[in-house]
């Protein structure tokens, strides 16, 4: 899909400045990031955004790019691939819905209603109207095409999204973008799978862990990174005073294969983009906390539609099966709200490994075998 929208113009300028001091060509530039010289090309030009924003990084790093320019070419991806989101899923709603293109707002208005459960919506008063057909190929749409939380605020902290009350005629200002199975680098994930190893599919890159782990009913082991994006939906800056963490359910660990994700034979990994926000959390406390990452500033942070703010979660668990959610806590003005953030409407899970039987896929062999040691 063409993008040519100004985010994607934005982003396709810093690339093109970093490349052109980099004095490297478009070809030499394609190999040393194993990709095509078109493919290039279209990123430079604006006429496509990298599916991932590890293709962006691996960009910065290969044109030597400053810190200072490794983070506006994050954040100017983060604003091109939210636009790029938002017109495909529009365009695919219209096209799933009848085609009617008449009422531009609809689908605007229709995802600010949406949380991220799939299940139908709480009974009550409402600004829009949209036919039973279309508001279910809507939610068919935001569960495929990503993972969008447009919620409206609670009436107090703490709330689960079941009880939290929104005033009437309100919107939450603001929208998440999750991204549940991120990773910090190729060496680090492992996930459980309740399969042996012959049926188990070779690694897949990042950008596809999502699929890959939700085919395989995989659980993330030891260490699960949540990647949100948070971005004003209006004019006005929102305010994000506090992040939390809750277990909503504790069990012992899951007996299953642990299989890494890192090639056997392979050595080297690359580390993550520099400068972003990173809180951890400990699973197995009782009272599961935030702590941020020794160097990076703490709440609260400022978000705007033209600014969205990244943060990341790395939790983890020695010695637990835990299913955990998030809730942000928000405000604009006068305004106020909690968001509930998880996983499709389902908790987050994550299970200690205690030293489960471990694979490490070979390139060599095509099957999964002991790891290098």
């Amino acid at each position: 899909m063409a993008v040519n929208g100004s985010e994607a113009a934005e982003l396709a300028a810093l690339l093109r400045e970093v490349k052109q001091r980099s004095g490297l060509s478009y070809g030499i530039l394609a190999k040393r990031l194993h990709t095509s010289t078109s493919t290039v090309h279209r990123y430079c030009n604006g006429d496509a955004v990298p599916a991932d924003p590890t293709a962006v990084d691996r960009f910065a790093q290969v044109c030597r790019a400053t810190p200072a320019e490794q983070t506006e070419l994050r954040r100017r991806w983060e604003l091109a691939n939210l636009a790029r989101t938002r017109k495909a899923e529009a365009q695919r709603t219209n096209q799933l819905a009848g085609g009617d293109v008449s009422r531009p707002s609809t689908e605007k208005t229709a995802t600010q209603g949406i949380t991220a459960e799939t299940r139908p919506a709480r009974p009550g008063p409402r600004r829009y109207r949209v036919p039973m057909l279309a508001a279910a190929v809507l939610a068919a749409v935001l569960f495929v095409t990503g993972l969008v939380v447009a919620l409206k605020p609670g009436a107090a902290q703490g709330r689960s999204r079941a009880t939290a009350a929104a005033p009437v005629g309100t919107d939450a200002p603001l929208s998440v973008t999750v991204r549940p199975y991120t990773w910090e680098d190729p060496c680090t994930p492992h996930y459980l799978v309740d399969r042996p190893p012959a049926q188990v599919p070779p690694p897949p890159r990042e950008q596809d862990a999502a699929g890959w782990a939700g085919a395989l009913g995989a659980v993330s082991a030891d260490r699960q990174r949540v990647e949100l994006t948070v971005q004003g939906t209006g004019d006005d800056t929102i305010v994000l005073q506090a992040l939390h963490v809750r277990a909503v359910r504790t069990a012992a660990p899951l007996p299953w294969n642990n299989f890494a994700m890192a090639y056997r034979g392979i050595g080297g990994c690359g580390g993550g983009p520099v400068d972003v926000v990173t809180f951890d959390a400990n699973l197995d406390s009782a009272q599961p906390a935030m702590t941020v990452r020794d160097g990076l500033p703490n709440f609260p942070y400022k978000a705007s539609k033209s600014d969205p703010q990244q943060l990341v979660v790395v939790a983890q668990t020695h010695s637990h099966d835990v299913g955990w959610y998030l809730e942000l806590e928000w405000s604009s003005g006068t305004r106020h709200g909690t968001l509930r953030i998880d996983d499709h409407g389902t908790p987050f899970r994550t299970s200690a490994a205690l030293e489960r039987p471990t694979y490490a896929y070979g390139l060599d062999d095509g099957h999964w075998g002991p790891p290098d040691n």
